[in-house]
């Protein structure tokens, strides 16, 4: 029924940002976050989400809150740091925040995001995207969970370059391929 309520709500809402909304539209179609999106699932997001536009140096996210949103770049960068260590900066196209939302127990987030200059990202209130759809809610999970694989991934890639050799030879190591066998 809420999700009823919602879509009269923005058939509403005033047509007057038609121009806008469909250069903004077009922008989202473009970045790669989005492939996977149906069409009518990006316009449900442009209903549903802030586009926003900072100044540098603005806090988004501090570690530890207690707070769901999530942004993806449209345009400038974000620096993600941890105990006050930086450890990268997003641009175009990349999500950050995601952690806290994907979160399903503690909802905090796990790094601060601050912008390093005047950025304009796209901001999901997961209030707004709980009345989304259940395909664009399932699609955002999706292409979320898939970028913190890659990321997890590329953070062990990082670490492995400091670490200390391998206990065990692994089989790609050898050469060898591995054999089925049957019980």
């Amino acid at each position: 029924f809420a999700k009823d309520l919602s879509a009269v709500r923005y058939k509403i809402l005033d047509d007057s940002g038609g121009q806008q909304d469909t250069t903004r539209y077009s922008v989202l179609r473009k970045m790669p976050f989005f492939t996977e999106f149906e069409d009518v699932e990006i316009w449900e997001i442009l209903r549903i989400s802030r586009w926003r536009k900072v100044e540098s140096n603005t806090l988004l996210m501090r570690e530890g809150d207690a707070d769901q949103r999530f942004g993806i770049v449209i345009d400038g960068r974000v620096e993600v740091s941890v105990d006050g260590h930086r450890v990268s900066e997003v641009s175009y196209g990349e999500v950050f925040g995601e952690l806290a939302f994907l979160d399903e127990q503690e909802h905090r987030h796990m790094y601060t995001a601050v912008t390093t200059t005047t950025t304009i990202y796209l901001e999901i209130n997961p209030a707004s995207l709980a009345l989304a759809t259940d395909e664009c809610q399932d699609a955002f999970r999706r292409r979320l969970v898939t970028v913190v694989a890659r990321r997890l991934g590329a953070a062990y890639r990082e670490l492995a370059k400091t670490g200390a050799p391998a206990e065990r030879i692994t089989a790609s190591g050898l050469g060898m391929e591995l054999q089925l066998v049957d019980n």
